[in-house]
């Protein structure tokens, strides 16, 4: 008797918008089932510290950006 052989499924944990769209696009590229459970939320806290010293910004990631652009 053969045993039917079990899909992979990979765990998406990247918070959302890009979580789903990394899922969408990981699903493609391997045929894997993808569950997608954001473990974090973004959302400012407060308002943005004087900043008029700096003369540039490094930003480690797009919700960075868009917490930034937003206040």
């Amino acid at each position: 008797m053969m045993r039917p052989t079990m899909r992979p499924v990979i765990l998406m944990t990247r918070p959302a918008p890009e979580g789903a769209d990394t899922a969408r696009d990981l699903a493609a590229r391997t045929g894997c089932g993808v569950v997608v459970s954001p473990l974090l939320a973004i959302r400012a806290t407060g308002d943005l510290p004087d900043m008029t010293r700096y003369r540039s910004l490094i930003f480690t990631s797009r919700n960075g950006v868009r917490a930034y652009a937003a206040l």
